[in-house]
Formats: C-alpha cells, sequence, structure tokens
C-alpha cells in the first residue's frame, strides 16, 4: 500500500472512531432532544442554514511548547451548503487558496503553483454540522430566553448540575435556578455562562470541559472547549480549546473578524480552475458517502457486514452512513440525551493490518472477543479497534466511561 492510501486510511480509522471532527468535545453531548418552546438555541440549525452567506477575517493563533503561531485568510461562506473560499494573507507573497462547491474542494499553492483536490461529504457540509451540535448543546442546557434577559453574565459560582451517562427517560433533568446553566455526562461539563461582545456582535459563551490527566493511554487531558455563538444566526465567533499532552499544554484560539452577513456573494467565489501549467494532485481516493434512515436499510445497499451492537436502553439510532470508493467502510451512531456511540466498520484493505490484530501504534492493548485491539481516548471520545475476518471494527464512545465502550465493543459480531 502506497503512503498515500496509509495516511488516508489513517484519517479514517479515526474518523471512523470519532465521527465528528473539528468539534469533539461539541459531540460529546450530541443527541435528539425536543427543546420546550422558549429555550435558547431550539432553532440555531435552521437559523445558521438560513443565512445566504457571510465574509469575514478569521484569525488563528495557535501556542504551544515551541511558541505561537499566527494566521490570518480572508473566508466566505454559504452556510446552507458546503461552499466556502478561503484566501490565507501573508505579507510575503500570495497565500493559499482553498475553494469548495460542496462536493470538491481544491488547494491551491500559488507559490509553488500546485494544485490539491479532496472530494468532501455534500451530504453534511461542515456548517450544517456546527449548527446541528450547537443546538444539540443549548438543548442540553435548556436555557430560557427569560433567564437570559434575566441575567446576562453569570456568576462563575452558580452550581453544577450534572447528569448521568445512561439517563433513563423517567428521571428528570435539573435546571439552574441562577441563569447558569451546567451538565456534567461523566467527567464532561457543559455551561452555558451568559454573554459577551465578540467583533461588535453579541453572542452566547458555552464552555465545554474534561478535566481529567493524561495518562499512557490517552492522547489528551485536561481539554476545554470555549464558543462564542452570535445570538442572532447562531455562527460561532470565536472558540479556544486548550488540552495537555504528555504535560505540554496547547492552545488554539479561532476569531471571525469584519463579520459581513448576507453580503450577496457571487456563485463564481465557489468555483475554481485549475491553472493549466499547475501541477494537479488528488490527494484523498474519490468517496461517495450515502445516509440511510435504519440500519436495514443500510444492510440492503452494502456487502460490508452490518453491525448489531448491544446498546443500553435509551441509545437509539441516529444515522447510519456508508462510504464507497477506493475505500469502503460504513458507520452507525446511536445517541441519547447525553452521550454518543458509533460504530465502524472498514474493509481491511485500506489498513494492511493482520488477520487478527490492529495496525494502530498507540493505545493501550486489549482482547475483544479473542481479538486483539487497541483502547485510546481522543478528548471526551474513548474508542477501540480491532480487525477481524478481512475487516477493521471501531466502536466509539462521546461522553461515557471506558467500561461501557469495552462492553458494547464486545457485542458486536465479527463478520456482522
Amino acid at each position: 500500500m502506497d503512503r498515500r492510501m496509509r495516511l488516508y486510511a489513517a484519517v479514517v480509522l479515526v474518523v471512523v472512531a470519532v465521527p465528528v471532527t473539528g468539534l469533539v468535545a461539541v459531540s460529546a453531548l450530541s443527541g435528539e432532544t425536543d427543546p420546550p418552546t422558549g429555550t435558547v438555541g431550539q432553532d440555531a440549525a435552521d437559523r445558521l442554514a438560513s443565512m445566504d452567506g457571510f465574509n469575514a477575517t478569521v484569525e488563528r493563533t495557535f501556542t504551544g511548547p515551541n511558541g505561537t503561531r499566527n494566521s490570518t485568510i480572508r473566508h466566505s461562506a454559504r452556510p446552507g451548503t458546503g461552499l466556502f473560499r478561503e484566501v490565507s494573507v501573508r505579507g510575503d507573497g500570495p497565500g493559499r487558496l482553498t475553494v469548495s462547491n460542496g462536493s470538491t474542494q481544491w488547494v491551491y499553492d500559488r507559490q509553488n503553483n500546485t494544485v490539491t483536490t479532496f472530494s468532501t461529504d455534500a451530504t453534511q457540509p461542515r456548517y450544517v454540522r456546527r449548527g446541528e451540535r450547537i443546538e444539540r448543546l443549548f438543548a442540553r442546557l435548556n436555557v430560557s430566553r427569560a433567564a437570559i434577559d434575566e441575567r446576562k453574565q453569570v456568576s462563575s459560582e452558580a452550581p453544577v448540575i450534572r447528569l448521568p451517562v445512561d439517563r433513563s427517560p423517567q428521571q428528570p433533568r435539573q435546571q439552574s435556578t441562577t441563569g447558569r446553566a451546567n451538565t456534567s455526562t461523566g467527567n464532561v461539563t457543559l455551561v452555558y455562562n451568559g454573554t459577551a461582545t465578540v467583533s461588535g456582535r453579541e453572542a452566547y459563551i458555552l464552555e465545554l470541559g474534561s478535566q481529567s490527566p493524561a495518562r499512557a493511554s490517552t492522547l489528551f487531558g485536561n481539554f476545554t472547549r470555549r464558543m462564542y455563538v452570535d445570538t442572532e444566526w447562531f455562527l460561532p465567533l470565536r472558540t479556544e480549546v486548550s488540552y495537555e499532552v504528555d504535560g505540554d499544554r496547547f492552545r488554539t484560539t479561532r476569531v471571525l473578524r469584519n463579520v459581513t452577513v448576507n453580503p450577496g456573494l457571487d456563485d463564481s467565489l465557489f468555483t475554481f480552475t485549475p491553472p493549466e501549467n499547475a501541477t494537479v494532485t488528488s490527494l484523498l481516493p474519490e468517496l461517495d458517502t450515502s445516509v440511510y434512515r435504519d440500519r436495514a436499510a443500510l444492510a440492503t445497499n452494502t456487502t460490508l457486514p452490518v453491525p448489531d451492537p448491544d446498546l443500553p436502553a435509551s441509545f437509539g439510532l441516529d444515522s447510519a452512513r456508508l462510504t464507497t470508493g477506493e475505500v469502503r467502510s460504513l458507520s452507525l451512531t446511536y445517541t441519547n440525551d447525553t452521550a454518543a456511540f458509533s460504530v465502524g466498520v472498514t474493509a481491511r484493505s485500506a489498513f494492511n493490518a493482520t488477520p487478527n490484530g490492529t495496525n494502530l501504534s498507540f493505545g493501550r492493548n486489549l482482547t475483544v472477543n479473542g481479538q486483539n485491539a487497541t483502547y485510546n481516548r481522543f478528548a471526551t471520545t474513548r474508542a477501540v479497534q480491532w480487525s477481524c475476518a478481512g475487516y477493521q471494527y471501531s466502536v466509539s464512545g462521546q461522553g461515557v466511561p471506558r467500561d461501557p465502550v469495552v462492553r458494547v465493543a464486545e457485542s458486536v459480531e465479527c463478520g456482522g
């Protein structure tokens, strides 16, 4: 297997194990609820998707043990679609250009005159996913509009409200009377902490945290994420992420400046034709992703084994996805009010794994149904991966402890 496919195989495994990229901590509390009328964020996904488009200058800062790096890009997007355009701003010459038409993404390095193309998931554009996750976070918090009107800024001494991982439908959700809502799933805490002004726009503040230390089997420790979400359109205006790896602290910040909503973006912004003399490379294989309404429909449309895992009673199927092309894979995602499980299968040919082992070089070794497996943790997600009968399997739990993840993995039969 060449280097390109090995790189892609690693990416696929992580994506299957952690099916939501970019907002790992947010996904830890994903699920479906029907928020009551009058709560904040109950229409967040629709509001963000209804925006015709926006322009902004995006400033990114990354700080680690070796110093700080800064970058600035000019960004245009239509949130309800997969259309966006980014131009990096550099003082030493033309910067990188990235264009997406919803199904194909081009990255043009103008200094070296090279173009790299990616296949993107047209079924779930990134801003659509962000809007859905933000709406679910607000649903977890159940913050009333009246409470926000009464108290714009919230004291840090407000009490913590904890929810069990597998809350039964009969168990009521507690609610803070101070105006500061806080929920905890396992060791993950979600807080609504008032409002602030970002780039001249009012924003709600959402804070997530996982305060367990990094260990030998853990990639990240003491993970925190703070989001400032526009109160009108629910667009994330500022995101701050902090975590530890092997005792080193890392921080990233993303801020939108000079935000202009609905400026009347031209369709030509989201199309790109590589220059005739440019070197064009397809970094990842062509993929086609389909979403099905249930497990049976997924099984009808694939020859891959479709798992039927044993899950806690409160979890129901949220999505069933199939990816075909050079790499074949599927994933089933189950959610309840406060947590999520994802079960994935990928054709082992993409991984060059051993028949009864795993190709991963990190994580804690364990045995799942007689197969060698690895357990690892990615921020708030616990994941188990193993290979069997020509397929690579993964089970991840978001916002759940290690033991339930292992139990679900043990319920997945080899070849089915």
